[in-house]
């Protein structure tokens, strides 16, 4: 969530080649704080990874 809005994926895709990672999540953020929620995670420990990624023209 940012500013109070459920933001959709800007991209979706399951990691076939890094063992261990089961998919990969692309938002598209504003400048400014941002919320991450994980429902339904049948684990009790989560193990993310969050990564800047800049797209060309920014």
């Amino acid at each position: 969530m940012q500013q109070e809005q459920t933001l959709p994926p800007a991209a979706f895709t399951p990691a076939k080649d890094c063992p261990g990672v089961r998919k990969s999540v692309r938002f598209t953020l504003k400048s400014g704080p941002a919320l991450l929620h994980i429902s339904r995670a049948e684990a009790t420990r989560l193990t993310l990874v969050l990564s800047r990624v800049d797209t060309p023209g920014e």
